[in-house]
């Protein structure tokens, strides 16, 4: 081999090595900016905790008791009292609550639905069948696998609806549901902050995607229907609630 041969393949090598280093700069710097821009909406949302925990604090607001498991769901109880939080201190959220024939119970902030959010809408318990539903979440899912980044809990959604159309069966899910184990959610604060922001689900705390054409307006015309129910599935995938949930908090804003 020549000297120019040489020299040549030494220039090649060389700036294989050096492209191999600026695409490995390149990683690690997107890695340095999703961390940091997590690390950003972790501080909003820390804020957000705050002073949305102070509406909650305030004598003698009425709400309605959901998923409580206390005997008096369903009802609307007063606020007594409310734990202080800080940014110290974000996680002891618990509410004090009196019913009507004057009991105390304590409980979480998600435990509180306002008034206006509840019983708004009738959900229909009609379900469409299963064969429906194949050719939407089949739609839902392509769309999710095109994008480039997803959230963890999106991730998990995502893949629930691809094991899904892989068996045919559809998942039964909680609402909002962040697919996240509770002894593995308390180590990450985005995720963590994620889940207590949660607010209670407006209906029963169950996602079936069978009932996602529920209340619909009667006049929509059926390629509006179908771009409606679409939409809904992408809302789920990105956030996780329920029909009623979005059209409550959603749909109807």
């Amino acid at each position: 081999m020549s000297a120019d041969n040489f020299a040549g393949l030494e220039l090649k090598e060389l700036v294989a090595v050096l492209c191999l280093g600026a695409l490995l700069l390149m990683f690690v710097a997107a890695a340095v900016l999703k961390v940091e821009r997590e690390k950003g909406v972790a501080k909003k949302h820390r804020r957000e905790l705050i002073d949305e925990h102070a509406k909650y604090a305030v004598p003698n607001t009425p709400f309605v008791l959901v998923q409580s498991n206390t005997g008096h769901d369903g009802e609307i109880v007063r606020v007594v009292s409310a734990n202080g939080i800080s940014e110290d201190d974000l996680w002891d959220k618990r509410v004090t609550v009196v019913t009507n024939d004057g009991q105390q119970l304590i409980v979480l902030r998600r435990n509180l639905l306002h008034p206006d959010m509840h019983d708004v809408i009738t959900p229909e318990r009609s379900r469409e069948a299963d064969g429906m539903w194949e050719g939407r979440l089949r739609k839902a899912y392509d769309v999710a696998c095109a994008q480039v980044s997803l959230s963890r809990d999106t991730q998990s959604r995502v893949d629930r609806v691809g094991e899904a159309l892989d068996t045919g069966v559809l998942p039964i899910t909680k609402c909002m549901d962040l697919f996240i184990p509770a002894d593995e959610l308390v180590t990450l604060d985005y995720y963590r902050l994620k889940h207590e922001m949660q607010p209670a689900c407006c209906d029963k705390n169950r996602v079936d995607f069978r009932r996602f054409a529920s209340n619909l307006r009667p006049d929509l015309l059926p390629e509006m229907r179908e771009r409606v129910i679409q939409m809904r599935l992408l809302e789920w995938l990105a956030s996780g609630m329920c029909e009623v949930c979005q059209q409550i908090r959603l749909e109807q804003q």
